[in-house]
């Protein structure tokens, strides 16, 4: 029930990514075009990283439970998603560079070794 669920998050995602670009303006779109461009990127990448992540898990590590593999998955593809999102919002505030990068790297890194 989990893969399928990605599947619809990157459905979901890119549908609605590639609905607001041709129709909307993100910058003329008021108070929802930016949001829901940032949730469209997220929904895509969270179904895409969990997909990956679960494929090579699942072709690296044969015996490791399934449950467990989709759950780490889930999780990673989570932290990457949002990973991306928070990115993309400092690079649209001029706020990003090396030193921010690093200690992103640094907190989600700690979120993840965290939910373990």
């Amino acid at each position: 029930m989990r893969i399928g669920f990605w599947i619809f998050c990157q459905i979901l995602g890119i549908s609605g990514l590639t609905l607001i670009l041709w129709r909307f303006s993100p910058q003329t779109g008021g108070a929802w075009g930016i949001p829901a461009v940032y949730t469209s990127i997220f929904l895509f990448v969270y179904g895409a990283a969990s997909q990956v992540g679960y494929s090579m898990r699942r072709w690296l590590w044969k015996k490791q439970a399934l449950n467990e593999m989709i759950r780490t998955a889930g999780r990673q593809g989570f932290l990457l998603a949002l990973m991306c999102v928070v990115v993309l919002v400092l690079l649209a505030a001029n706020l990003f560079n090396l030193w921010t990068a690093t200690l992103l790297m640094i907190i989600f890194l700690f979120l993840e070794l965290y939910g373990r």
